[in-house]
């Protein structure tokens, strides 16, 4: 009886552990593909931290669905001038590249609106392990050549303030781990002989659960004012996988929604141990 205690207890403990995030069950890999959805911004909020919170974000209009591609470097336009990357996301027409290690998620720099942005020093997104408490600080630099020079300077720094479960249109999430993130940019230039600099602050709260390598939700909040701040987007993923695996149909589980749908339905199967949306 005793053994038996023991074993529901260590169950019950296990079922609720804190979840971590590390380089294996979270960072991106080649040939991975994941949609964004962004719904609309009214009556939502980034909710509590702590442990142990249930977070909600119901079925509603989706207003636009982009796509995030990661690939290996190499197989990108701009990798010769990203030398040390290993990594590459694309969306839309804009590159990222980063770094990904053991120890964690590093961005070296970017390819936008025809500029490329090297920073001197990577930009330490996370590092791993990654749990509930877990802090993560990082400055980058870049300089940006247009018709003058502009020097950028990035203070990030990221908090796991909450974990729990996270229930979207594409399921619900047990033991997800919420990262706060605050995201600082200074840039500077000097125009006719004038030195203009500006300050932008930004914070984002995101949602991930380990063995999903990419938030499964994204909410950014702006700041205006004297220090105020505004829930600027609201944005769940979902991840593409391409049907090259063949189950017998007794594996298969499947499930439409929402239901009524309006502009896109959701299929949401499970067969051999795995489950896709």
């Amino acid at each position: 009886t005793l053994l038996l205690i023991i074993l529901y207890v260590f169950a019950i403990a296990k079922c609720i552990a804190q979840p971590t995030l590390t380089a294996a069950n979270s960072n991106p890999t080649s040939g991975e593909i994941f949609y964004g959805h962004t719904i609309d911004t009214s009556g939502k909020n980034v909710g509590s931290s702590g442990a142990g919170v249930t977070w909600i974000i119901p079925t509603e209009p989706i207003l636009t669905i982009d796509t995030t591609i990661y690939s290996n470097c190499i197989s990108t336009p701009y990798c010769d001038s990203f030398p040390t990357s290993n990594l590459a996301a694309l969306n839309n027409l804009d590159y990222t590249y980063s770094f990904a290690y053991t120890g964690g998620l590093s961005m070296i720099g970017m390819h936008t609106e025809g500029q490329l942005l090297y920073f001197t020093d990577p930009l330490k997104k996370i590092a791993y392990p990654f749990t509930f408490g877990s802090i993560s600080h990082d400055t980058a630099f870049c300089t940006i050549n247009t018709f003058t020079t502009i020097y950028l300077s990035i203070y990030y720094s990221i908090t796991a303030d909450a974990w729990g479960t996270l229930i979207t249109p594409s399921g619900t999430y047990s033991n997800t781990l919420r990262t706060h993130t605050t995201i600082i940019t200074k840039d500077s230039l000097n125009l006719g002989g004038m030195p203009i600099i500006n300050y932008l602050q930004n914070e984002e709260y995101n949602w991930y659960n380990p063995g999903v390598h990419h938030p499964l939700l994204t909410m950014s909040v702006d700041t205006i004012g004297s220090g105020s701040t505004y829930l600027s987007g609201v944005k769940y993923y979902t991840q593409h996988l391409s049907p090259t695996i063949v189950y017998d149909k007794e594996q298969i589980k499947a499930t439409l929604y929402p239901n009524p749908a309006q502009n896109m339905i959701n299929v949401r199967w499970s067969g051999a141990g795995k489950e896709t949306v």
